[in-house]
């Protein structure tokens, strides 16, 4: 017993034994099996060219007095060949009625290039009883596709074809023989007489039946060697007379066979064989392999029903495991729905992972895993946390990821994570929902340790024949146990149908919700313009009845305080007057506040630096604009170096404007800093003050368009809209402004702004 990885291979021979058997030139022998004859006649004129050796048995004559003479001269066949018909009604008539010196035989005609070659197989004495027989082999089949048709399961189906096809032939033993993904084989029905071993169950290495033979068995349905110890008959001549190539008997029946497959079978006991192959969309999966202990001759007739018989059994073959695939996806389907439709109503996350029924529902697995945005939402048995990172991580950057769905039932084999995680995740199943997505979707098998039986060591080197220098295939076929590790279940095709279809449904949701969120997008817009136009307009209407309004006051409030002596009645009027002052002051800095926001969100405002701004003489005019409110708090200003810049005078005025209100708005009257300093090519401003102060969360959306602190909503008003505007401007003149606060403990902005600024149109940052 052994214990191993699955190699690419399934445990292969070695190397020199492998291209040792795909040098052989197999379909070029240059020799013919010795149970026929092979004339070879040159197009159109039908001259004989070639012959097998053993023609000169057949004939009566020898070999050079038959080259050269037409082939009518030969043999007397039941098809005209001149005009020369077509390859598909020469395939339609094999095999022809010929007789060669008054005896029957069947003439196996096909065309290469411009040679028709001609294989004459000799029937019964007897002909009637021969035509009889066929007429036997014609119930048989008959009998043996009817029992096809009873078989449940593809399980049942090979056994039942075994036993049939060696009841119609009459082989010691037959196996159906199929090709694994890595072209290994393995005998999955076994028919036998009843001394014989089994090798039901076994596997053979890939090097068994190289590439060039697999080939062969794609052109030549049906192969056959009735005497394994035949000696070979050669062509004569061996090279084509005319081309100096040797001929090609790639489609011929008697074709010799290559020494290392003829030891092959003789190591395994075998005397006489036949093959069957078994398509599938023009690909070989398996074979139907008969073996004899004495030699065996298979008429054609027989051979012919076994043929039909291979391509009757794929094609039933094919209809039950689509059959077993289209239950699996039944069983399924409702499931599919069902998570679908959450995922439409509930979002993506809660769609698959939260059931019944969940994805586990769909893939038959022992865990799920779904990554997204650094993290995983788990089913069932999966990696933990830091190991399903690394799978993810691999498969993006090995690109495994770049169909959209991937599956491996050895991850061990490909990636260097497999056999960490090998009790879950020996077999991954893996789809992603698009290249800019992060989400991606896992399904995982753990190890499943099997024991696979071989038919002789796979690992170890054919022995040497005696006294020949080739290669012996095949010398033990005592079981040989192998212990296969890190390896999963495998996937099954409806498996990786059902998640690439999972894909398609994510994918097509994902497009939905695209198309709405843009829907939405546009009609948020557009209300956000509507929204911003009748801001605009709100502003310029209210603006002037407010100028009026204002004036009309100053007005009175110059009436009420003039000459005439004060009395009660005047006092009240002229305190009703400086209230009302205020307060259209205070609306007109709010209307101004929303003319300003609707200009920069329309894009409408510019940025119209100029040289000689000094910072000091805007502090202070806003400080004198605010004497009134200020006459009861302590105010300290400092100004330090050169502090004169290329800026937007009006635009830093509304800066230090909103920074002054806010510090005596937010400051319980305690004192306020205001500090200017000029270093190099940066000038800041600081405007510190000592009351509320801002809690962490606040300090995230400070400088949001309408943000106010929820502790302030009730104790003060306005729109929330100063700070968003002094960002703006700020940043329009390629400067900063940041805050630092503590609950309690006041709040300072500090502004940096670099000492040159350019004319541009204020583009406004979201935010």
């Amino acid at each position: 017993m052994s214990t191993s990885v699955p190699t690419s291979q399934g445990a292969a021979r070695s190397s020199n034994d492998l291209s040792a058997c795909e040098r052989e030139p197999i379909h070029t022998p240059g020799s013919v099996q010795p149970h026929g004859v092979l004339l070879v006649a040159r197009l159109p004129d039908l001259l004989v060219v070639q012959a097998s050796a053993n023609a000169e048995v057949a004939f009566a004559t020898p070999v050079d007095a038959l080259l050269g003479r037409p082939l009518g001269s030969l043999v007397e066949m039941s098809l005209v060949l001149r005009p020369f018909p077509t390859d598909e009604v020469l395939a339609a008539r094999n095999p022809v009625d010929a007789i060669v010196a008054g005896r029957h035989y069947d003439a196996i005609l096909h065309r290469h290039g411009e040679r028709l070659l001609v294989e004459l197989e000799p029937v019964h004495p007897n002909h009637e009883v021969a035509r009889l027989a066929a007429r036997d082999v014609y119930h048989a089949l008959q009998h043996a596709l009817a029992a096809l048709r009873t078989a449940e399961t593809c399980d049942e189906l090979f056994a039942l074809a075994a036993k049939e096809v060696r009841a119609l032939t009459g082989f010691d033993r037959v196996m159906i023989y199929r090709f694994e993904p890595d072209d290994h084989g393995v005998v999955i029905a076994e028919a036998r007489r009843d001394d014989l071993p089994t090798y039901l169950g076994l596997h053979y290495p890939a090097s068994d039946i190289p590439a060039p033979a697999r080939q062969l068995y794609l052109r030549n349905l049906l192969r056959i060697i009735p005497d394994t110890k035949y000696e070979p008959s050669p062509m004569i001549p061996v090279l084509d007379p005319e081309t100096r190539q040797p001929l090609d008997l790639g489609d011929a029946v008697l074709r010799s066979v290559a020494p290392l497959h003829l030891r092959y079978l003789e190591n395994m006991g075998v005397r006489a064989s036949m093959s069957i192959s078994l398509l599938e969309r023009a690909r070989l999966w398996g074979l139907v392999a008969c073996h004899h202990q004495s030699p065996l001759f298979v008429p054609y007739e027989t051979r012919l029903a076994c043929e039909l018989f291979g391509e009757v059994l794929a094609w039933q073959s094919s209809l039950l495991g689509e059959r077993e695939r289209a239950t699996a996806r039944a069983r399924a389907s409702g499931a599919h729905v069902t998570i679908v439709h959450r995922m439409s109503t509930q979002g993506i996350m809660a769609g698959l992972m939260k059931g019944p029924p969940d994805v586990l529902d769909l893939v038959r697995a022992g865990g799920a895993a779904l990554w997204h945005d650094g993290a995983a939402t788990t089913l069932g048995k999966t990696p933990p946390p830091d190991q399903l990172s690394r799978l993810v991580t691999w498969l993006r950057t090995s690109r495994a990821l770049d169909g959209g769905v991937y599956h491996v039932d050895c991850l061990a084999r490909v990636s260097p994570i497999g056999p960490d995680i090998k009790d879950v995740a020996s077999g991954v199943l893996a789809i992603s929902f698009a290249e800019e997505s992060d989400y991606v979707l896992l399904w995982f098998r753990p190890e499943r340790q099997t024991t696979v039986s071989w038919g002789g060591d796979p690992r170890k080197p054919p022995r040497h024949a005696r006294r020949a220098p080739e290669l012996t295939p095949g010398a033990s076929y005592a079981a040989w146990v192998e212990q296969v590790r890190l390896t999963a279940e495998p996937w099954r095709d409806v498996d990786i149908e059902q998640a690439a279809d999972l894909r398609t449904a994510i994918l097509d949701i994902v497009m939905r919700n695209a198309a709405e969120l843009a829907r939405l997008n546009a009609e948020l817009r557009q209300a956000v313009r509507a929204r911003d136009e009748f801001l605009s307009m709100a502003s310029h209407e209210l603006r002037t009845p407010l100028a009026t309004l204002v004036l009309q006051l100053e007005s009175l409030t110059r009436l009420a305080g003039g000459a005439a002596p004060p009395s009660l009645a005047s006092e009240r009027v002229e305190k009703s007057l400086s209230m009302s002052q205020r307060q259209l002051k205070r609306l007109e800095q709010l209307v101004t506040e929303m003319l300003d926001v609707s200009r920069l969100a329309a894009g409408r405002m510019e940025l119209l630096p100029e040289e000689g701004v000094d910072l000091r003489v805007i502090v202070r005019d806003v400080l004198a604009r605010f004497s009134d409110k200020l006459a009861s708090i302590p105010v300290e200003v400092s100004f330090e170096g050169d502090v004169v810049g290329r800026w937007d005078a009006s635009r830093l005025d509304q800066v230090v404007t909103n920074l002054v209100s806010n510090a005596i708005k937010y400051g319980n009257e305690l004192p306020i800093d205001i500090a200017v300093r000029g270093a190099d090519d940066v000038v800041t401003l600081v405007v510190r003050d000592r009351g509320t102060g801002l809690g962490p969360d606040d300090q995230k959306s400070l400088f949001s368009r309408f943000h106010r602190a929820p502790s302030n909503e009730r104790r003060y008003s306005g729109f929330g809209l100063g700070l968003w505007i002094v960002k703006q401007f700020v940043e329009a003149h390629g400067g900063t402004v940041a805050v630092q606060s503590n609950l309690g403990r006041g709040a300072a902005f500090l502004v940096q702004l670099p000492r040159r600024a350019e004319r541009k149109r204020i583009e406004p940052k979201v935010g």
